[in-house]
């Protein structure tokens, strides 16, 4: 067959032959035939001499080849090219791929039977053929894929030509996988090719390891023969194909060097090792086996394959290889031979080997020798005895491997002695005794805890050596330098020489640690000059503040201005951001004075400045003087001395300047200085009370009563009254004197506080209320002048006064009026408090606080005992009528010293306001006033006992400090503190003692005291050095007051702890008590020893207190300690008195021996010892046999007694335990002896412990009963296996009888409770034999054995017991019954039903069953270790088997019932059984719908969440409580609570059930709305592929709204905005991807569209331009879209926002005015050009006035019009008609155009 390839051949002819139907009634000429092929390629015109050759093939192939071909050289000449193929006749070619280089023809056979297919090479001309050997028919796969695909019967085959087998495996091997390659040579039965070294360097860079497994599976045959093969290889081969195999061993090596140091790469790491040390021993050991006798060949290929395999030894984990720095050159070279090993012994043999790393030759050496120890094992055991011996030697150096190994082994033990010692000596100058230490050995080599590594890092550091670990991290760099001592303590030289200033400033600048950087600059005294990172202008443009550091430290202690010029300019820098620094700048932005302040140092100074102006030759020191005097015009002074006008010049002083300084005006304020000639300021300094500044600014108000009296001055406001309101009055009568004096004298000496808390009151509530007298008529002054006759009457006649008035005062709250008319008329003071009821509460009860000290008769009181009794006069005092205080006073006048006088009376009338009266005196004795003040304040019986030591009238007595002394003890001792207080804050001068004031019951409040103490410590302390102002109180007689007032406080300790917490107080207070006063120091940690003891600290030692003393109280309470069992206090009270503690000793080691605890662990010892030490069991039974007889024989009380029967049952257990182990056994009757006299002992302690307990409410403490019984288990004769013989377990035997039984009847019933707690713990066998022993009849051990016997089928079924016994059984057995019945057949739930239903068991019994055995399985479920017997349930059976159970009692709510009544007998570790008994109650009750139980799950189950899992790690049972339980909508808490603490991820987990879904969903939704990190998490795991669509789209839209509220074009931004709008590209990736994951194909592309549109965004972003496509207006979209540069772009627009622009406006833009016809070929690539388009773009031109040029433009556009008539018509419509012409005459338009414009 004979193909042409001619561009002139006749279409027909190709057609044929490529099966293309051509008749002549499908087109009508030959035009249209080409236009419809034309119409159908899609391919755009290429240049003609840039096509291949192919172009006009209509095959779709050809087609598509030739609009993707490379534009080359092509394979075929002009014209064409032609071949001939050689096939058999009949064949037809059924396909053709066509390239620029190759065409492939297949040509097939009817039937498939012989398919042909031809290659043929364009360039060389040479056509290959491949011909199927059994029928085959070509498949095509798809049209983008050109494969030569045969069907064959065998399967699909594919068909390459000029491509080798191995050119086609080695392309697959690096662009493919080598598994790939693998089953391609399997599917093909080819041998394993050879991998070239390039695809296996490849394959290492990726981490392939499929790739290098199978090019040394590939080379794994190159030292055996194949198989079959039988002629004799020469050696030298093998030798060339190892030595062939280095490249590639290297490669290994070197890829498995480079990764094992990387984190993320070990473990290809060490896979790689595995599989490069597994092929290395595969073929050394192929070697080694291949014959008997190595050749020269052989050994250079054992040597260099062994050497590999040293080489990668060391990489291997857990194997010690020396460090590369290490040197072994003094022990033996590493390139020593084994040749020399013949002349050596094994032992010297062996540490060769070891040295030079050839144990796998010292092995074969030996075992060459016949030497027997030639294992690994035995050599390691020869190289440590070999150490050894190096190291009794002291020969380190060979004695270990290197320093790596010692340091590992003394930081493994943890030995930082000798470590330290090691690292401190590794600097020494001298000859050190540990081999050299380098930080890279301690960095890699250390196996010790973080603390010790800190530790010797520590060490390190201050010998200014680092690990390079830490020398990376600069962080953990800078914390261990300040380890050492910081980065400032090493003088002129930086801690770490590496580059470490040039960090360090880095460091500082970006963190933003300015006052550091100034500091360690100055440390360093780094300068520009020394350090070449201070002048990077980087790092100035990035940090201005870092320059400006750098010059101002440049210009401390330099007088060159240029310098504070420089630094001055960069100061304005950091000022002014955004401009310049320059003093230009300055100048423009307002900084006059910065300005005129950096002018005075420029070169120059201002008088340059101003001459040279803009002329200056530096830019940065240029000023514009017409700029300069615009900027002064502010300070015209200034200006003016800067630029004199014309004129003579005067002198401008400071004070002239000043005075353009608003708001400073020196002509008003500095008259005083003699320089200041500015004007009318005065000579006098200004102040506030200058009459001038009064006169004129001051605000003068006059103050009301009013005024004062909020302010607490009643005085004041007393004067002011009269003043103002009885100015007008001629005559002040007695009324208003009275009155007055009935306003303001109590205020004025005795209830100043009281009264002004009325008047304030009432003055905030209501002020006009006050003080208006006429408010109302019935309660005015008028109206009590009317009532004064009706009072007067009453006092003529001995009648009840009025209370008329008084009450209508009270019911309208003038109060004033009520107090005036009271005291006025003398109403008695019982008919006033009754009058004052009437009152509003509040005034009632300050009325009635008022009127106390009101009585007619001035009866006083107590100050801290207000409204007691009138006290009586002293003893020797006549009686006296008390006197008014007016008259009093009036009276002292006439004294010679009116203040003794005032002293006398208040003693006498117990008014302690006469005292302070008397105090007012300039003449006055504080002191005495002191004393009369503190004496008219108490009681009688304590005045009779303060002044009992005074022989004459306390009245006419002369105080002094020994009076003060006893007042001071006996308040102390009575607990009198306010009148204390009070009379010092009056009278004393200095602060040591009026610190009390405000210390109210000073010694309850502890905090008080301290702060009082330490007021008296700082003022005792200063005593000496300052003068008081008062000769009232002398420091001496301070200081014993203090000691007097502390001792009292610790006399008066009620407590223990107020005793202990004072002493605390006073620790540092002993300098303040005389040298007889306690030592509080030690008395303190004494009473903090005794803290939590019942011993008290004696008050007999605080009365007398010496160092004696303090011993013999000690000693006492050592032994009182001592008692108690309390040594450790007591051997710290004995070192805190210095008694010696050798009793103390003695006795405590007594006391541990009889601590029951202590004597258990000693047997444990001594069995496990004996355990240890191999004894004989027979000896080791005997031991302990004999101890239980000591026991036994041992005279005791019987609290001790019972301690001793229990040691000698755990004897008596350990004995048979070991008697049990004795081999061959021994006689079973020797183990049952010992059991029965363990029984005996236990009978005995029972009735024993019974006893005590019914003398005693409680009951003797023994030993500990959980220890004791877990010890006697373990060794418990239950768990003999020789003891459970058949027999024990059957009825047969058994005591029938009570009166056979050989105990009394105490001891028989004490046995049979011990056997009924044998029966519940499941111990049936045991139970068995103990009735046996003492032939007791037992009814549950019967029934049990009867029980057992019918479910194993031993026993026939009975009607009745032999005796009688009823069906229903004891409690004790019932568990017993089931636990039978559950644990053998598969029906077991029936027939525990039927033997429930024939006991007749209650409902109630069953349920308590159930949940015992549930709770039992719980509980050993969460235990570790398996039980010894079988449980009824466990948590592995599921819940139907736990509902199964329930329901054998007929109603699970009683199982519920149960299990929640179970949870507090729980023990609070096991919070996993809790949570499961929650889930199994809640079951019960769901299953029959008892709402009340379902909420007391709830409630119990929120109790746990709260209380105990949501505060430790009890996260996992919260889920498991949740999806347990199942009520989520009822249980959100638990979600509140993993999210609060961070573990919601914990409900995502695969074991949760996906039904909680909707539930998580609904709480994210109602509760964290916000928080789409969650959402995103729940649909992720939920594979919610579109809602986390939605929600990265929805967070892309939200970036995109931030974005628009910004201000755009903003430079400052940009970064910003590249960083936003790549944010928002990747949600929107992410969406689309999720969108097209959940088949969501029309959100998918939305998105799309939109990430292309902020794709573009981007684009403009990063080239510069302020071009905004995204966050656009719909208005705004034309406009848009015509400014875009690219077409692209525009349908990129429109897609984005589904518009559809005017496209017409869009080319008449682009192409009409703007002659871009590019943008018209990128449109046509995008959309085809109808005919209304340029119909539209036609009637735009028209419409506007458009240039010239637009007219060849619409020429050249209507050329691509394809629509014949539409062109011609447009081109004559605007007359182009040389076009129309053109159209009319071509032959191939006009017929049409003809026919067209004729109809």
């Amino acid at each position: 067959m004979k193909i042409a390839f001619d561009a002139d051949m006749a279409l027909n002819k190709n057609l044929l032959l490529l099966n293309f139907p051509c008749r002549s009634d499908v087109f009508r000429s030959w035009e249209a035939r080409l236009s419809s092929l034309y119409s159908r390629s899609k391919a755009p015109e290429r240049p003609a001499q840039g096509l291949p050759w192919f172009r006009d093939f209509p095959h779709v192939e050809c087609r598509r080849a030739a609009a993707t071909a490379k534009l080359s050289q092509p394979s075929v000449k002009p014209g064409g090219a032609v071949t001939c193929f050689d096939v058999p006749d009949g064949v037809t070619a059924a396909g053709l791929n066509v390239s620029e280089f190759s065409a492939l023809v297949t040509f097939i056979y009817p039937g498939n039977t012989n398919t042909v297919l031809a290659y043929w090479d364009l360039e060389g001309q040479s056509v290959t053929y491949h011909r199927a050997d059994a029928p085959a028919a070509p498949v095509q796969r798809s049209a983008e894929e050109h494969l030569c695909l045969l069907l064959k019967p065998s399967g699909l085959s594919v068909v390459l030509f000029c491509v080798t087998q191995d050119e086609l495996l080695n392309r697959l091997m690096i662009f493919g996988t080598a598994g790939t390659v693998d089953s391609l040579c399997h599917l093909n039965a080819w041998g394993r090719c050879s991998i070239p070294i390039h695809a296996l360097q490849a394959g290492l860079k990726n981490h392939q390891l499929d790739t290098v497994d199978f090019f040394l599976k590939s080379k794994e045959n190159i030292l055996s023969p194949a198989s079959g093969f039988v002629l004799p290889v020469s050696t030298q081969s093998h030798l060339r194909n190892v030595q062939a195999l280095c490249p590639a061993l290297d490669l290994l090596c070197s890829a498995i060097h480079d990764t094992h140091t990387e984190a993320q790469s070990q473990q290809f790491c060490d896979q790689l090792l595995s599989i490069t040390l597994t092929f290395l021993n595969t073929q050394t050991k192929v070697l080694l086996t291949s014959t008997h006798e190595l050749d020269v060949n052989l050994q250079e290929c054992v040597q260099i394959l062994d050497g590999y395999i040293s080489d990668l030894r060391r990489y291997m984990k857990k194997f010690p290889w020396p460090h590369a720095s290490v040197s072994l050159s003094a022990a033996v070279s590493i390139t020593d031979t084994h040749q020399d090993w013949p002349s050596l012994s094994d032992e010297e043999v062996v540490q060769h080997a070891i040295l030079s790393r050839r144990i796998p030759h010292a092995q074969a050496f030996l075992r060459r020798r016949g030497c027997v120890e030639c294992s690994l094992e035995d050599i390691r055991k020869t190289g440590l005895r070999r150490t050894f011996t190096c190291l009794t030697h002291r020969d380190l150096q060979q004695g270990s491997w290197d320093a790596a190994v010692l340091w590992s082994y003394l930081t493994s033990l943890h030995d930082g002695v000798r470590a330290s010692a090691w690292v401190c000596s590794s600097i020494a100058t001298d000859v050190p005794r540990w081999p050299a230490l380098e930080p890279h050995v301690i960095n890699h080599s250390s196996r010790c805890g973080q603390y010790l590594r800190d530790q010797i890092l520590d060490l390190l550091a201050r010998q200014d050596l680092f690990v390079q670990s830490e020398m990376e991290d600069f962080q953990q760099l800078l914390w261990r330098l300040g380890q050492a001592g910081g980065v400032m303590h090493h003088g002129n030289d930086p801690p770490v020489p590496q580059e470490f200033h040039q960090r360090f400033v880095l460091h500082c600048l970006e963190n933003s640690l300015q006052y550091l950087l100034y500091c360690y600059l100055e440390h360093y005294r780094l300068t520009p000059g020394n350090c070449p990172l201070l002048t990077d202008r980087n790092l100035f443009e990035s940090f201005p503040w870092f320059e400006m550091m750098i010059l101002m430290g440049a210009v401390c202690g330099v007088s060159e201005p240029e310098r504070v010029f420089g630094a001055s300019l960069t100061a304005a820098q950091v000022l002014l951001p955004g401009s310049q620094a320059s003093i230009s700048s300055m100048l423009l932005e307002g900084h006059s004075l910065l300005a005129l302040s950096t002018i005075m140092f420029r070169p120059g100074g201002m008088d340059q400045a101003v001459r040279e102006g803009e002329r200056g030759q530096d830019p940065l020191s240029r000023v514009d003087p017409q700029l300069l005097r615009m900027a002064l015009s502010a300070y015209p002074k200034l200006r003016a001395a800067l630029f004199p006008q014309s004129g003579p010049r005067c002198d401008v002083s400071l004070y002239h300047l000043l005075q353009a300084l608003h708001p400073l005006d020196p002509s008003r304020l500095f008259g005083w200085q003699s320089a200041n000639a500015t004007g009318e300021a005065s000579s006098e300094p200004p102040h506030f009370s200058s009459s001038q500044l009064v006169s004129k600014l001051a605000v003068v108000e006059s103050l009301d009563f009013l005024y004062y009296l909020s302010h607490g001055r009643p005085a004041f406001a007393y004067g002011v009254f009269l003043t103002q309101h009885l100015l007008d009055c001629s005559i002040i009568s007695n009324c208003c004197i009275s009155a007055s004096i009935c306003f303001i004298l109590p205020e004025l000496f005795q209830s100043m506080k009281i009264i002004f808390s009325s008047f304030r009151f009432i003055n905030s509530s209501s002020t006009d209320q006050c003080v208006c007298f006429c408010v109302l008529i019935r309660s005015s002054y008028e109206a009590a002048l009317e009532w004064a006759l009706p009072v007067q009457f009453c006092h003529l006649h001995a009648l009840p006064l009025s209370p008329a008035f008084p009450q209508d005062c009270a019911r309208d709250g003038q109060w004033l009026n009520f107090l005036l008319f009271v005291q006025l008329h003398n109403y008695p003071l019982q008919q006033v408090r009754s009058l004052a009821a009437s009152f509003s509460p509040a005034l009632q009860s300050h009325i009635s606080l008022a009127f106390q000290d009101l009585h007619p008769t001035s009866s006083h009181q107590a100050v801290e005992d207000q409204g007691s009794v009138a006290r009586t006069l002293p003893r020797d005092e006549s009686p006296e009528p008390p006197r008014e205080l007016f008259q009093v006073l009036l009276e002292s006048q006439e004294k010679p010293s009116p203040w003794r006088f005032l002293l006398s009376e208040a003693v006498r009338q117990r008014s302690p306001a006469l005292s302070v009266l008397a105090g007012c005196h300039q003449a006055a004795e504080l002191l005495q006033c002191l004393c009369v003040w503190i004496l008219a304040s108490v009681g009688d019986d304590v005045t009779q006992e303060a002044t009992a030591h005074i022989q004459e009238s306390p009245a006419h007595h002369v105080w002094n400090l020994h009076d003060l002394s006893v007042l001071w003890k006996t308040l102390l001792c009575r607990s009198k503190i306010r009148p204390l207080i009070r009379g010092f804050q009056l009278f004393q001068r200095v602060r040591v003692l009026i610190s009390l004031k405000k210390r109210k019951c000073v010694k309850y409040y502890f905090m008080h005291v301290s702060v009082f103490l330490a007021g008296v410590s700082a003022d005792l302390h200063a005593g000496s050095s300052v003068v008081l102002s008062s000769d009232v109180l002398p420091v001496q007689w301070v200081e014993s007051q203090a000691s007097a007032l502390l001792l009292t406080l610790l006399k008066q300790s009620r407590t223990q702890y107020e005793l202990r917490r004072l002493l605390q107080l006073l620790v540092d207070m002993e300098r303040l008590l005389k040298s007889n006063g306690p030592d509080f120091r030690k008395l303190s940690q004494l009473s903090q020893v005794l803290s939590d003891t019942p011993v008290p600290l004696s008050a007999h030692l605080l009365d007398q207190y010496s160092s004696a003393g303090l011993q013999d109280e000690c000693r006492t309470i050592m032994q009182q300690l001592q008692d108690l069992g309390l040594f450790t206090q007591a051997r710290t009270v004995a070192q805190l008195a210095e008694l010696p503690i050798d009793c103390l000793i003695i006795k405590e080691q007594k006391r541990q021996w009889e601590r029951q605890e202590t004597r258990l662990a000693f047997w444990r010892r001594c069995h496990e010892q004996l355990k240890t030490d191999r004894v004989q069991p027979e000896a080791a039974s005997q031991f302990f046999l004999t101890q239980a007889e000591v026991r036994l024989s041992e005279p005791l009380g019987s609290g001790s007694e019972l301690v001793h029967l229990q040691e000698r049952c755990l004897l008596l257990g350990l004995a048979g335990h070991w008697l049990s182990l004795h081999d061959p056994p021994l006689p079973v009757w020797r183990l049952a002896a010992l059991e029965e006299r363990q029984w005996q002992s236990r009978i005995r302690w029972l009735l024993l412990h019974t006893a005590l307990e019914r003398q005693s409410l409680f009951a003797p403490s023994a030993l500990s009963h959980d220890s004791f019984q877990s010890l006697l288990q373990e060794f418990s004769f239950s768990r003999t296996a020789a003891l459970d013989e058949p027999a024990h377990l059957s009825v047969a035997g058994l005591p029938a009888a009570e009166d056979d039984c050989l105990l009394s009847a105490d001891e028989r019933k004490a046995l049979a409770a011990l056997v009924a707690q044998l029966l519940d713990e499941g111990g049936v066998s045991e139970a068995s034999r103990v009735c046996r022993y003492f032939r007791l009849f037992h009814r549950d051990v019967w029934l049990v054995l009867k029980c057992r016997g019918l479910a194993s089928g031993e026993l026939q079924p009975e009607l009745h017991s032999p005796d009688g016994e009823t069906r229903r059984s004891l409690p004790s057995c019932e568990p017993f019954h089931l636990k039978v019945l559950l644990s053998q057949q598969v029906d077991r739930y029936k027939r525990a039903q039927a033997f429930i239903s024939v006991q007749g068991l209650q409902p109630d019994a069953v349920a308590r069953l159930v949940s015992t055995a549930v709770l039992e399985g719980l509980l050993a479920s969460a235990q570790e270790g398996e039980t010894g017997e079988r449980l009824m349930y466990g948590p592995a059976d599921g819940r139907d088997t736990f509902l199964q159970l329930a329901k054998l009692c007929g109603d699970p709510n009683l199982v519920g019932t149960k299990l929640m009544d179970s949870i507090p007998t729980v023990p609070r570790s096991e919070l996993s059984c809790t949570v499961e008994i929650l889930i199994l109650a809640h079951d019960c009750f769901s299953l029959t719908c008892n709402m009340e139980g379902i909420v007391r799950v709830l409630q119990a189950a929120r109790h746990l969440s709260h209380t105990h899992l949501a505060h430790g790690d009890g996260y996992g049972l919260l889920v498991r409580l949740l999806t347990g339980i199942g009520r989520y909508n009822e249980m959100t808490y638990v979600f509140d609570l993993l999210h609060q603490n961070h573990r919601f991820e914990m409900l995502l987990r695969k074991k949760v059930e996906s039904f909680i879904l909707n539930s998580l969903l609904d709480y994210i939704k109602r509760c964290l709305p916000g928080d789409s990190e969650k959402h995103n998490m729940v649909a992720l795991c939920f594979s919610m592929r579109r809602e986390i669509g939605e929600n990265h789209e929805a967070a892309a839209r939200t970036q995109l709204k931030i974005i628009e509220s910004q201000p755009w074009g903003e430079k400052t931004l940009q970064n910003y905005l590249k960083n936003a709008l790549v944010k928002v590209l990747t949600l929107l990736k992410d969406a689309a991807e999720s969108y097209s994951k959940d088949s969501c194909v029309r959100l998918a592309v939305k998105c799309v569209k939109l990430a292309k549109l902020v794709t573009l965004q981007l684009h403009f972003v990063n080239q510069g331009q302020e071009q905004r496509v995204i966050n656009l207006r719909p208005a705004d979209l034309q406009s848009t879209i015509v400014s875009l540069p690219r077409c692209y772009q525009a349908f990129v627009l429109a897609e984005a926002y589904d518009y559809s622009p005017d496209w017409a406006e869009l080319l008449y833009q682009k192409v009409l005015l703007r002659a871009d016809f590019s943008y018209l070929e990128e449109f046509k690539r995008h959309r085809a050009l109808s005919a209304g388009l340029f119909e539209d773009i036609s009637k735009k031109m028209s419409h506007h006035k458009t240039p010239a040029s637009c007219s060849q433009n619409l020429k050249k556009l209507l050329s691509h019009c394809e629509d014949v008539y539409t062109h011609y018509k447009l081109a004559y419509e605007h007359k182009f008609l040389d076009v129309a012409n053109m159209l009319l005459q071509d032959s191939k338009t006009n017929s049409f155009l003809k026919d067209r414009l004729g109809t």
